[in-house]
C-alpha cells in the first residue's frame, strides 16, 4: 500500500479531528458557564433523535458518490458553517445560542457521514492482507486525536501561563508564554480552518482501488432496498456486528452518563479522578492498538471479541461493588483496552465480509443500532432513582448484565458459518 496515501489520510483525519473535538467539548462547557445546561441537553436530545433519521440516508450518500469527493465536500461544508458562524459572532459581538447549537448539530451529524465514509475509503484503498494493520492504526490515531483534543481544549478554555493563574492548567504548565482563554468565535474559526486543511490534504491523495467499487446512482428507495436485501441474506453478520458493538455503547454510556454521579456520590471524588480515569482509559486503548493482535494471535475474531466482552462485563460488575479510586482507574484501563481491541477486530471482520459498494449503508445500520441503545440507556439512567445514594452503582450492574448476555448470544451463534460476501476483486488506477 502507498504509505503517502495513508499518511495524508491520517494527517487530514487527525488535524480536523483535534479541532472538531475542541468545538464539541467547548460548546457544552459554554452552555454550562451560561447556566443553560438544560437548554443544551434538550437540544442534544433532539439532535440525537434526528440522527436516527439522518444516519441511514448518510450511508446511502457514502455509497452513491466517490469516497474521496465525499471527504472533500463534507470538510468544505463544515468549514463553511464554522467560519460563517465565527464571522457572524465576530461582527455582532456574540454568537446567538441557535447558531452555537447549529454548529454542534452540524458536527454531530457529520459523524454519520465521516466514519462510514472513512471505513469504506480505507477498505477501497487497502489490500485485504493489510486490513488488520490498518484497523490498528486507525484506532491508535483515533486515541491520539482524542488525547490531543482534550489537552488542547483544556489550554484554550482555561488559558496557560499568567492567563491561567489559579487554574489546573496554569499549575500544570507554568510557562512564561501567556495564552488567554479563547472565545467560541476563535475556536470555531480555528476548527473551520482545519477542515480546509483536511480537504486540501485529501485532494492530494492518489490511489489504486483494491476491491470492487460500484457507486450506485439509482434512486434512494432502490439503494435502501439493496441494503435490506443484503441484511436478509446475511442476518448473522448484522447480528454479530451489532452485538460486538455493545462494549462501545457501554463505554460511551459510562463516560458520559454514569461516571459523574459515580465519582461524586459513590467515591466522593473530585475532578482530579476524572482526569486520571480518562488518562488510564486512553492508555489502555493505545496499548490495545499496539499489542492486542500479538496478545491474541492464533485466536479467531469471534473468540477474541467474546473474551474481551467477558472481561468488560466483569469489570463493570467489580466496579459496582468497589469503593476504591484505584480500582476505578484499573477499570478504566481495562475497558479502554477491551473497547479498542474489539473495535480493531470488529472493523477488520467487517472490511473482509461487507462489499465496498454497501459499506456506507451497512455501517450506518450499526450506527443506528448504537444510537438507539445509547439513547435508551441514557434515558433510563437519567431517572432520579439511579442518580443518588447507593443506587448510582446499579447502572454498572445492569450494563454488566447487558454485556454478558450479548457475549452469550455471540457464543450461541458462534458455530454458524459467517460466509464472506463474494465480490470480484480488481485494481483500477484512479484518475483523480
Amino acid at each position: 500500500m502507498n504509505k503517502r496515501v495513508l499518511w495524508l489520510l491520517f494527517a487530514a483525519n487527525i488535524i480536523s479531528g483535534v479541532a472538531q473535538g475542541v468545538s464539541m467539548m467547548a460548546i457544552p462547557y459554554y452552555f454550562a458557564c451560561q447556566s443553560k445546561t438544560s437548554d443544551f441537553n434538550f437540544a442534544y436530545a433532539i439532535v440525537t433523535f434526528f440522527t436516527l433519521i439522518w444516519g441511514f440516508f448518510a450511508g446511502t450518500l457514502v455509497d452513491q458518490f466517490n469516497r474521496k469527493s465525499v471527504f472533500i465536500t463534507s470538510n468544505l461544508a463544515q468549514a463553511t458553517i464554522l467560519l460563517g458562524v465565527s464571522a457572524w459572532g465576530t461582527l455582532q459581538g456574540e454568537i446567538p445560542f441557535g447558531l452555537i447549537i447549529s454548529v454542534f448539530a452540524a458536527t454531530f451529524l457529520s459523524y454519520q457521514i465521516h466514519y462510514p465514509n472513512l471505513y469504506a475509503f480505507v477498505q477501497e484503498i487497502t489490500p485485504v492482507q493489510e486490513y488488520p494493520k490498518i484497523t490498528a492504526k486507525l484506532e491508535i490515531t483515533g486515541q491520539v486525536t482524542s488525547i490531543l483534543s482534550g489537552a488542547l481544549t483544556a489550554v484554550l478554555l482555561s488559558g496557560s501561563g499568567k492567563a491561567a493563574a489559579g487554574s489546573w492548567v496554569g499549575r500544570l504548565l507554568p510557562v512564561d508564554v501567556s495564552i488567554d482563554p479563547w472565545p467560541l468565535t476563535r475556536i470555531f474559526a480555528f476548527d473551520g480552518l482545519t477542515y480546509v486543511v483536511a480537504a486540501i490534504l485529501i485532494s492530494q491523495i492518489r490511489y489504486v482501488t483494491h476491491c470492487s467499487v460500484r457507486p450506485e446512482k439509482r434512486t434512494l428507495a432502490s439503494r435502501m432496498t439493496t441494503c435490506l436485501a443484503f441484511i436478509r441474506r446475511h442476518p448473522l453478520l448484522i447480528i454479530f456486528g451489532s452485538l460486538a458493538n455493545v462494549v462501545f455503547v457501554s463505554v460511551t454510556i459510562e463516560l458520559h452518563t454514569l461516571m459523574p454521579s459515580y465519582l461524586l456520590h459513590h467515591l466522593k471524588a473530585g475532578p482530579a479522578l476524572v482526569g486520571g480515569a480518562q488518562a488510564t482509559f486512553a492508555a489502555g486503548a493505545l496499548i490495545a492498538g499496539l499489542f492486542v493482535r500479538k496478545l491474541f494471535s492464533g485466536r479467531s475474531t469471534q473468540q477474541v471479541i467474546i473474551i474481551l466482552m467477558a472481561v468488560t462485563g466483569c469489570c463493570f460488575a467489580i466496579v459496582a461493588l468497589s469503593k476504591s479510586a484505584f480500582i476505578f482507574c484499573l477499570f478504566c484501563f481495562f475497558i479502554g483496552f477491551a473497547n479498542a481491541g474489539i473495535r480493531i477486530y470488529r472493523l477488520t471482520f467487517l472490511l473482509k465480509n461487507v462489499p465496498n459498494y454497501l459499506m456506507g449503508r451497512i455501517n450506518s445500520v450499526f450506527i443506528l443500532t448504537n444510537t438507539a441503545m445509547r439513547s435508551f440507556f441514557s434515558l433510563l439512567f437519567s431517572q432520579a432513582y439511579f442518580t443518588s445514594g447507593a443506587n448510582v452503582t446499579m447502572p454498572f450492574t445492569i450494563v454488566a448484565l447487558y454485556i454478558i448476555v450479548s457475549a452469550l448470544l455471540i457464543i450461541a451463534i458462534y458455530h454458524y458459518a459467517f460466509q464472506p460476501v463474494q465480490v470480484p476483486a480488481y485494481a483500477v488506477e484512479r484518475a483523480e
